[in-house]
């Protein structure tokens, strides 16, 4: 089901870049805390520390969401710890095959590795990936990449790699362009970026700035649908809780998609949280509705009010450093009887 409203969705929501004529995926990691039961820690177990075990066990999720509408594919989960825990390169590794097959794969310098930009070749999907400077110097190292310049270049895969991914062909290479460009927001910072799209690198870069929209969509499905911590107590429970918050999730982003397009703008300025608010206050009505006229009858007065939910302008720098609260006051760490009775 979630992966049928995606689908439905991704064709009647073609929204587009405007430089880019192709939809454009970003990805991302995050973890979700789980219910404190007996199958949950033995599927998810939680992680541990100098204190010892931690008390909630822990889910590794990995999300594609569409750029500008910001649409999201049946996310990838698996253990974060444990003896059979997961990566997030390997749970991007199989949820990348799902993506469309025009799609252009976006993430971080965290995905910025080899086997990586392999793995996206091998599936015929474009990528755009940042690379930390390290990793852009033994792509490049005999070349000094100044701002504003690429390169074409073709990475092999090191020993270490081949043993570890023993199904590669002993000639695995990777094809694409490194870029260099200048941070806007740090002049004395330079960006690296591998793709597989012949853009110069002003392009790549506005192209990338896209990125930090996963970012806000994970904080939307994790605090606003209240995705963090799930609630459920067995393994096939928690599993059906991610997909139906992913397709409630859809629901809004379809609300927020078709109010802008009702006036003119694009989904991403306005508020996921108020449009949320906006569609669980005309469910019952919508629910109610005895015919297709009635329905569209009262999904009319819902995009007017979606549409006038448009986020503010903060184009401006913020007037105080950023900063956290506190955790508040310390307690004693809480130890089992059997131990305390040593």
């Amino acid at each position: 089901m979630c992966d049928h409203i995606f689908a439905e969705l991704q064709q009647r929501m073609p929204v587009r870049p405007t430089d880019l004529a192709r939809p454009v995926f970003l990805s991302d990691g995050t973890t979700l805390r789980l219910a404190h039961e007996r199958e949950l820690k033995q599927a998810f177990p939680p992680g541990r520390n100098q204190h010892g075990e931690n008390h909630w066990p822990t889910m590794l999720l990995v999300a594609f969401h569409d750029a500008l509408t910001g649409l999201a594919m049946r996310p990838s989960w698996g253990a974060m710890y444990g003896r059979k825990n997961t990566s997030e390169q390997a749970l991007a590794r199989e949820a990348v095959q799902r993506l469309p097959s025009e799609a252009v794969a976006m993430a971080d310098s965290h995905f910025g590795i080899f086997w990586f930009a392999y793995e996206g070749q091998q599936s015929q999907r474009d990528r755009l990936l940042r690379l930390t400077p390290e990793r852009a110097q033994k792509v490049l190292p005999s070349q000094i990449l100044r701002p504003g310049r690429r390169r074409k270049v073709q990475g092999m895969a090191s020993a270490q790699e081949r043993r570890v991914h023993s199904d590669w062909s002993s000639e695995a290479v990777v094809s694409g362009w490194v870029s260099a460009c200048q941070n806007p927001d740090k002049k004395d910072q330079i960006l690296y970026f591998f793709s597989s799209l012949d853009l110069i690198p002003k392009r790549i870069l506005a192209i990338y700035k896209l990125r930090w929209n996963i970012e806000t969509d994970l904080r939307s499905l994790k605090r606003t649908l209240e995705l963090h911590p799930l609630t459920s107590k067995t393994k096939a429970l928690v599993e059906k809780e991610v997909l139906m918050a992913v397709c409630a999730y859809h629901g809004v982003r379809a609300t927020m998609y078709w109010s802008a397009s009702q006036a003119g703008l694009t989904p991403r300025p306005l508020s996921f949280s108020a449009s949320q608010d906006a569609v669980m206050a005309a469910w019952p009505y919508l629910q109610r509705a005895s015919s297709p006229a009635e329905f569209d009858q009262e999904i009319e007065p819902l995009l007017e009010v979606g549409a006038q939910q448009i986020l503010p302008s903060r184009s401006g720098k913020r007037s105080y450093p950023r900063q956290i609260w506190g955790r508040g006051g310390h307690f004693p760490f809480r130890r089992s009887p059997a131990k305390e009775a040593k």
